[in-house]
């Protein structure tokens, strides 16, 4: 790709409503946040999905696959690899970015070995205490080793010190008694449960805006240029609103952020607030992050019965920190973990083989993001999962690259919303692969979703990604959600589901030349309950038993879409209760094309619609139809017309330059036929 777009300035941008256009930007991948990435990604094709990319210079491909060339990628600000990123624990061989070890520290490094203070390298006996003393010994840049073998962890335990790298050099490291819902981990670096020791703190002394990176503040003593700072609502007694634990805090999502300059009592920060606060009612709080750790090659399975562990490597309050080429295996809770973080990089992290504890909740969830910020993931590879990537409790933004899940029995990806609460994040995600689980694995929360959103607060971005579930693709489970941009993504059900492949009450959002695949007996290819402003361009493909696309309640609905399969009865697209509804397109189910109910403002324009027996353009006879549009379509195949808007409640009727058979539509003011080339059926 490109990528020269802001190269001067080192500013990374991201896709957006205004500027997204058919080009996927791939933005702010980086340790450090070093700018914009230029080079270009590949794609290799699984022959899914066949939408024409129309113009896209494509870093991602249309059928959801493989990213490959990611280690070709620079940031455009300095000209660095991405490969270099992280010293030598990233390479780059026949154009794929990989982890292989190293100290990612340059010059001399120091060493340490666990096995020197007394480890047991054949897991027989507990390591933990050589483990604590090896931790006690480091220094910033350190590497700590666990040499080639096996080792037994039976307790949590907490990396301070910056830019050390925890090398695992393909160990085995069995981890037992972390208990379910401490939210410890067997290794971390900083601890969520030293909140209480934050730094100095003061209030705004101005209000601020959403995406302010200057603030004035009461009392900026306790500050200094490069310290990390977290901007929070309601609490100013050293302890900020967290987002992590419980169901009240996991709605928000407060601004994590580096003091770049301090001017008298103006702190600049190096990214904007996520929202608006008033003078007095926000706190800023100095953190004493981890900074620059790495975990790399580390490889993980969970004891079993009482001795399970929930978690194994998390980043807590740290910033600019990686996972690099770990896995878990018979896990049963929250493999990799990032609380409260700044721009955490996970790559080539891989989650296997859970162990079905006795209880049926909070489990398999192998990538969780509690307030983070910025995090990145790079090919995360899951098989079978709860939820697989999962804002629990807000992030802003959650980059996925090139995702591997499959077997997600409640979703895939999704924000950890219920329906008492609403969680604030966003996601990017590129490429890749993301399915629900087809076969029920658990008889409680089961679903199968692919991708899920929370009401009014998330947003999600989706370039080139295959998404795939039971009973939805995608889902909006508790209320309308906003602001969701699909771009070349294939979605689809399993075969043997029966409900939507899309199930959204979406609002402000885009799906653009997507490919929207039923292979069960679904109802609804698209259902667009309750939509407000909306606009989908694409393919949709399936026997469905309800409508190929269905718009009930909404207002604002664009619609440019290719129903070339639909061997029901059910119509290609149908309306009703809705307002201000545009359909065109090639529109060749066995149903009627368009069929409306109770619609106000309907305009069916340049469209090609074919019906083996029902008339493709008329109104169901239910419901008044007021100010209809039917002009330039091209339709055919209905047995006493092709257009039939007779004997209903229709006032507003302009019906012009088609190509069509036998107009049907009562005399009245207000109705205009004219100029149509009819008998043509």
């Amino acid at each position: 790709m490109d990528g020269s777009d802001d190269a001067e300035s080192g500013v990374a941008t991201r896709p957006d409503d205004a500027g997204v256009g058919r080009r996927a930007a791939i933005a702010a991948l980086g340790l450090g946040g070093l700018g914009l990435l230029s080079g270009r990604a590949g794609a290799q094709s699984r022959g899914r999905g066949n939408q024409p990319w129309y113009g896209w210079e494509s870093d991602v491909d249309a059928g959801g696959n493989d990213l490959t060339d990611l280690g070709a990628l620079e940031l455009a600000a300095t000209g660095e690899a991405v490969s270099d990123l992280a010293g030598e624990n990233l390479a780059v061989e026949d154009g794929v970015l990989h982890a292989t070890g190293g100290s990612g520290a340059g010059g001399a490094v120091d060493v340490v070995d666990i096995d020197d203070y007394g480890a047991d390298p054949t897991g027989e006996d507990p390591s933990d205490d050589a483990l604590d003393a090896a931790i006690e010994d480091l220094s910033e840049g350190a590497t700590l080793v666990m040499t080639d073998g096996e080792y037994w962890f039976d307790a949590p335990h907490e990396i301070y010190e910056d830019h050390v790298t925890v090398l695992g050099t393909g160990s085995r490291l069995r981890i037992t008694g972390i208990a379910y819902g401490s939210y410890s981990h067997f290794l971390s670096f900083g601890s969520f449960e030293n909140v209480s020791d934050f730094g100095g703190d003061t209030v705004l002394a101005a209000d601020a805006s959403e995406g302010d990176q200057r603030i004035e503040v009461e009392d900026p003593s306790p500050f200094e240029a490069g310290n990390d700072v977290t901007v929070s609502e309601t609490k100013y007694d050293n302890t900020p609103t967290l987002s992590w634990g419980g169901t009240a805090g996991r709605g928000t999502c407060p601004t994590r952020a580096v003091i770049r300059e301090i001017e008298g009592s103006t702190l600049y920060l190096d990214r904007g607030l996520n929202y608006d606060h008033g003078a007095g009612d926000a706190g800023v709080f100095l953190l004493d992050s981890v900074v620059g750790g790495r975990f790399v090659d580390l490889h993980m399975v969970s004891g079993d019965g009482e001795d399970e562990s929930e978690g194994f490597l998390m980043c807590a309050y740290a910033r600019d920190c990686a996972m690099i080429d770990c896995s878990a295996a018979e896990y049963v809770g929250f493999p990799f973990t990032d609380i409260h973080s700044l721009r955490t990089v996970m790559v080539d992290c891989e989650a296997t083989d859970p162990v079905l504890p006795e209880r049926a909740s909070s489990h398999w969830e192998p990538f969780q993001f509690r307030g983070s910020t910025d995090p990145t993931v790079i090919r995360p590879s899951i098989d079978t999962c709860r939820r697989g990537i999962d804002v629990n409790a807000g992030a802003n933004t959650v980059r996925v690259f090139d995702p591997r899940i499959r077997n997600a029995y409640l979703h895939g990806a999704c924000f950890h919303s219920n329906a008492d609460q609403q969680v604030y994040g966003a996601y990017e995600i590129y490429g890749g692969r993301i399915e629900g689980a087809e076969e029920i694995l658990h008889d409680k929360y089961h679903a199968g979703y692919g991708l899920s959103l929370s009401p009014n607060q998330s947003h999600v971005k989706a370039f080139g990604t295959t998404v795939v579930g039971r009973p939805a693709a995608v889902n909006t489970p508790y209320g309308q959600a906003s602001d969701l941009t699909l771009e070349g993504c294939s979605l689809e059900t399993f075969a043997g589901t029966s409900a939507n492949v899309v199930n959204g009450t979406l609002r402000n959002s885009r799906l653009e030349n997507v490919n929207l695949v039923g292979r069960g007996s679904d109802e609804i290819g698209l259902n667009l309950e309750g939509a407000e402003n909306v606009a989908v361009t694409g393919e949709i493909t399936g026997d469905f038993s309800e409508a190929a696309a269905s718009i009930e309640g909404a207002e604002n609905v664009s619609l440019d879409i290719d129903v070339l399969e639909n061997a029901t009865d059910a119509p290609d697209v149908a309306v009703d209760d809705s307002e201000n509804v545009g359909v065109t397109g090639i529109l060749h189910g066995s149903g009627p094309s368009v069929v409306a109910s109770d619609v106000s403002d309907l305009r069916v324009t340049d469209a090609d619609c074919v019906a083996d027996a029902a008339a493709p353009i008329g109104h169901t006879g239910g419901g008044a139809v007021s100010n209809v549009w039917i002009t330039g379509c091209n339709t055919t195949g209905g047995d006493e017309a092709d257009v039939d808007f007779a004997g209903g409640d229709v006032s507003g009727l302009w019906i012009k330059n088609n190509v069509c058979g036998e107009i049907l539509a009562d005399e009245s003011e207000g109705t205009f036929v004219r100029d149509n080339l009819t008998g043509q059926s």
